[in-house]
């Protein structure tokens, strides 16, 4: 594409430095300049000059970059080379490597399920907060999308139904591919699991840039993130002969630090690859404007709320956050073996939940739209007016009203009792109460711009003793078939019911059923053509 080189080196000392907080002791980045006539060739003078720099045997090349018209490398030498790139006539700038702090706490405190933590899925989808409220997105929700997820790993759950893959682990890490943190399956789950998923049926790559225990990353794994995706996005816009796949990234990260490199990245991909970038506000309870790359006019931000419709008491503010969604005592995966779920808070919670939003929204346009078309969707389509926000903070509440003919309904009897409508398994072996599975038939009385609507009751089969009442209310139009489900949170025993499901159109089951296959084959394709 069109547009000016930059190029990265990101430079791994020995020598421990004066440092400030976040900052890696040690690490450095090197920014070269832009417009440089050779600029590959610099590049790989410089990378010449750093391998050969080394008299002690520890240099170590750990990443290269390439992000659009942004390249660079990692490694790890000796004290002497900073001086010598500080003097190199190529190099604008050299930082200090940060660690960037995933924007989200985790609460394992209630391991019991419970259905109030779902409370987020009803809410986005309602104007205003009442005590009869329906979660409703289109039944092909995400179809066609793919969300990159910058984060600690995932582990390939049924929960996911195969729409999760396993990217590369930049960050090199002894656990592998697995998330041991929490944060990435957490994120996941809110994006495309079956149970709390927003986009359920997008496809999500999970690119694995760490994995520590204090809930960071470090800038230098997220750049080498950022290239694999561009990579990988421009591989697959060619594939699908369109210049723009539809896609969106996901990037949880906050730093009090501003870093020139990861913002020349940011910019970079927003505005030559034209992917949206969505970021939390961060949860240091401070301006947001304050606080990178959430101070960034290029990607989107999120604040966090809470079931209340009060902004979360730690989420960032000001006039830099984009939009609030639920970020608060938020339910979802949960990498622990065994595990129901988890709790988390913060403003990467709702993060993700205007990621699913901006997949489900993406699906439905014909062609891909610019970040900057995204972002101003987004706003337009907020809920205004309805928070109680800190001063100065725009008034917007995620929305996702059904953008499609075809949609799906969940009527609930309150806001804190919604779930999504795919929920047939449910591993409870920690809980010490069963939930009852019932099953009713109800009129249609969803309205509906068709000729032909059905209705027939419909409880898929359970393999523990989890509730789930669904009424299935099909609508024909086009081909396509549309869900009510009703969900029941009373605890009391019962044993599981079993029906056998209305049929469907083979036509258009067996398209949908095809495309999704295919789309997931050729994902997994490009996962071993890019390097």
């Amino acid at each position: 594409m069109p547009g000016k080189m930059f190029f990265i080196l990101v430079i791994v000392l020995e020598v421990l430095l004066s440092h400030t907080d976040g900052q890696i002791p040690g690490e450095y980045i090197a920014s070269l300049k832009e417009g440089l006539p050779n600029s590959v060739q610099e590049l790989e003078r410089l990378t010449t000059l750093i391998t050969n720099s080394s008299t002690t045997g520890n240099t170590n090349l750990s990443h290269t970059y390439h992000i659009g018209d942004f390249l660079g490398v990692a490694e790890t030498t000796n004290s002497s080379l900073l001086s010598l790139l500080k003097n190199d006539s190529s190099v604008e700038s050299i930082e200090n490597n940060l660690w960037l702090n995933l924007t989200s706490t985790c609460m394992y405190a209630d391991t019991v399920w419970n259905f109030a933590s779902v409370w987020g899925l009803a809410r986005i989808s309602q104007r205003s907060k009442t005590t009869n409220t329906q979660y409703v997105y289109e039944e092909e929700s995400g179809d066609g999308v793919l969300v990159y997820l910058v984060d600690t790993g995932v582990n390939l759950r049924h929960d996911f139904g195969g729409r999760v893959i396993q990217g590369p682990d930049v960050s090199r890490s002894q656990q592998g591919l697995r998330d041991s943190n929490g944060h990435g399956e957490h994120t996941a789950g809110i994006v495309v699991s079956s149970r709390f998923g927003i986009a359920r049926n997008s496809t999500a790559i999970m690119i694995k840039a760490g994995d520590d225990t204090n809930d960071r990353l470090k800038n230098s794994n997220v750049l080498a993130a950022l290239k694999w995706i561009a990579a990988h996005h421009t591989n697959l816009s060619k594939e699908s002969n369109s210049s723009l796949a539809k896609s969106v990234i996901n990037l949880p990260v906050a730093s009090k630090l501003k870093s020139n490199a990861l913002s020349r990245a940011i910019s970079n991909i927003v505005g030559h690859q034209a992917l949206p970038i969505v970021v939390g506000a961060g949860n240091s309870l401070e301006n947001a404007c304050k606080v990178f790359p959430a101070n960034m006019t290029e990607v989107i931000t999120v604040g966090a709320m809470d079931s209340e419709d009060n902004m979360w008491e730690k989420s960032n503010y000001g006039f830099c956050v984009d939009i609030l969604a639920p970020g608060v005592q938020v339910w979802s995966d949960d990498s622990l073996p065994g595990s129901v779920g988890t709790y988390r808070n913060g403003t990467s919670v709702a993060a993700a939940h205007v990621t699913g939003v901006v997949a489900r929204y993406l699906a439905t346009q014909a062609t891909m739209p610019s970040p900057a078309q995204v972002k101003t969707w987004l706003i337009d389509e907020s809920t205004k007016d309805v928070l109680k926000v800190t001063p100065g903070t725009p008034n917007r509440l995620l929305y996702m009203g059904c953008n499609q003919s075809v949609t799906t309904v969940i009527p609930i009897q309150n806001i804190t009792s919604a779930l999504p409508i795919n929920l047939t398994t449910i591993h409870m072996s920690n809980m010490s109460t069963a939930i009852p599975v019932t099953t009713t038939v109800m009129p249609n009385t969803t309205s509906h711009n068709s000729s032909m609507t059905t209705t027939a009751a419909h409880t898929s089969g359970m393999t523990t003793t989890a509730a789930h009442t669904s009424i299935m209310t099909t609508t024909m139009d086009h081909n396509k078939t549309t869900s009510v489900s009703n969900i029941s949170s009373t605890e009391t025993t019962a044993s599981s019911t079993t029906m056998t499901p209305p049929p469907t159109t083979p036509s258009s089951s067996a398209m949908m059923e095809f495309s999704k296959r295919l789309t997931i084959f050729s994902i997994m394709a490009f996962l071993y053509l890019v390097p």
